[in-house]
């Protein structure tokens, strides 16, 4: 899905909330490091 501002994912100027992104997505962050 694509990141929206509704989510906390995007500042109103479309700039990316790294931290936030990470705390969402950190399950499949992880998985796409792991073994």
């Amino acid at each position: 899905r694509d990141f929206t501002i509704d989510d906390g994912e995007l500042t109103p100027t479309l700039k990316i909330r790294r931290k936030q992104i990470s705390k969402n997505w950190s399950s499949i962050i992880e998985s796409m490091y792991t073994d």
